[in-house]
């Protein structure tokens, strides 16, 4: 009997050693964003990520995009892609940072992926400070700070928002469809000040760039096959965020728009409100995805209508477990008849034909 009981209690012991440490939250969202509480990050969050995309100058005058991206998944419900146990027995938190440059002038793309696989990490839940090895960002008396490198390129940069967070829909929470939703806000310009090593010099670097924050389940509705999001700044000081989830080449009416003047002030839009129409593809030598390349978009209540180019065509980030493009892009349009400029960055995923073990699941 003692041994049936020596045995019982190591199971229980075994069992509890192995449960996971963190409870995910998969009920709707439903209570508002908070700041700056909600920048730090959320381990009930199955998934979250922070965002940067922006454009700098040089003091010649060359032009930069750069992203810099950290993904942060709790792994309490995965299963290991090859042998099937719990992912959390091997790591309970997963984390993926990507970092690129669209170095315009030179016409180079370069990119580059880390993980705490075997790397140190950071996500503080009581402070805004994430990291993963040497990149890192963190939010120090109202300044952000990015710092990451790969070959050929590296940045040390502060970015002070110009602009209060913005929530992407009622309480920063925005509908996926099929009952799926997560928290989305958004720092729509941030002035860029810093350095940038490249070719072996260091450069000092200025312009402006946008930031993203979402997390929650991170769903989205059966069927749907990837999404395009644009991030556009206007010379006037207005900022338009655009989401657009695709299923079978339809978009899924919870599609939306933020807008955002340039006070500050923002309003969001329904999917009547704007038409996105793809004006050229560009073909993947490496995924065979096509993209599209070139864009006229019309936000309606702004009477505003904006041809979106890319910088160049090849700013496709091939990185496990998604492949997606992600690009600078330069803008140029009329508002109310009168002429206007801008820039902006694009996403676009699910177009790769690449296909990894586990990848391309959207859900």
């Amino acid at each position: 009997m003692m041994k049936k009981l020596a045995v019982l209690v190591m199971m229980a012991m075994f069992m509890a050693a192995c449960a996971p440490r963190y409870t995910i939250n998969h009920d709707y969202p439903k209570e508002p964003l908070s700041f700056p509480k909600d920048q730090a990050a959320h381990y009930d969050a199955q998934t979250e990520w922070w965002y940067y995309t922006g454009h700098f100058f040089d003091e010649d005058r060359n032009e930069y995009g750069f992203e810099l991206t950290f993904f942060k998944r709790v792994m309490s419900d995965d299963k290991s892609v090859i042998f099937k146990f719990p992912a959390y027995w091997i790591k309970d938190i997963g984390m993926v940072g990507h970092f690129a440059i669209t170095d315009v002038n030179g016409k180079k793309f370069k990119f580059a992926q880390k993980t705490n696989l075997c790397s140190g990490w950071k996500a503080e839940k009581d402070r805004y400070e994430v990291s993963i090895g040497d990149w890192s960002v963190r939010e120090e008396d109202g300044i952000h700070k990015l710092k990451a490198n790969m070959r050929g390129y590296e940045i040390d940069l502060e970015l002070k928002p110009l602009k209060d967070p913005v929530p992407n829909g009622p309480g920063g929470i925005v509908a996926k469809g099929s009952g799926y939703g997560n928290y989305y806000y958004s720092i729509t310009r941030i002035e860029v000040s810093g350095t940038l090593k490249a070719g072996g010099k260091t450069l000092k670097v200025h312009g402006v760039s946008w930031m993203d924050h979402e997390y929650g389940i991170m769903k989205v509705a059966p069927g749907v096959k990837g999404w395009d999001w644009f991030s556009l700044q206007l010379n006037d000081g207005t900022d338009i965020m655009i989401y657009m989830i695709k299923d079978k080449n339809e978009i899924v009416k919870e599609s939306s728009c933020t807008i955002v003047n340039a006070s500050g002030e923002y309003n969001w839009l329904t999917l009547s409100d704007i038409e996105v129409k793809d004006i050229s593809t560009w073909k993947s030598p490496n995924t065979g995805g096509e993209y599209p390349s070139r864009w006229e978009i019309r936000i309606k209540p702004l009477d505003l209508t904006l041809n979106v180019v890319p910088v160049m065509n090849d700013q496709e980030m091939r990185l496990p477990p998604i492949d997606y493009w992600e690009g600078a892009v330069n803008l140029k349009g009329t508002r109310e008849g009168s002429p206007v400029l801008g820039k902006g960055y694009v996403e676009l995923v699910g177009y790769s034909r690449n296909k990894r073990p586990g990848t391309q699941n959207l859900e």
